[in-house]
């Protein structure tokens, strides 16, 4: 077969699968989804209404807001921690300096006696 008549073939059977489908439904190669869609509307609605809603397990339409809540709450927390090991490497820091001083000036002091 040559490149022209692949290009030919592939152009009517594209031709062939639009023409078999309505505009707004999937290909024929795909039409299990819309029965399966057809089948499980009602079902699907009667769970989506009876289906308890908890507090931990937020709806699937808010999942994007909780997870960018929560990655700006694991940021925050990240942040939060590294500025308070900052502070306590710094105060930990000028107390051996502190320390090291105070020494220097009893060993001074004691040398000069």
């Amino acid at each position: 077969m040559t490149a022209a008549a692949a290009v030919a073939a592939n152009t009517n059977t594209a031709t062939a699968i639009a023409a078999r489908t309505r505009p707004g439904s999937p290909p024929p190669h795909l039409s299990f989804l819309r029965r399966v869609r057809e089948e499980e509307a009602p079902h699907s609605r009667v769970v989506a209404r009876t289906r308890p809603t908890h507090p931990a397990c937020p709806p699937v339409g808010h999942l994007g807001a909780w997870t960018v809540f929560g990655f700006f709450y694991l940021l925050f927390f990240i942040i939060n921690t590294a500025v308070v090991i900052v502070i306590i490497v710094n105060f930990s820091i000028i107390v051996i300096i502190i320390i090291i001083i105070i020494t220097i000036i009893i060993f001074s002091r004691v040398s000069d006696i």
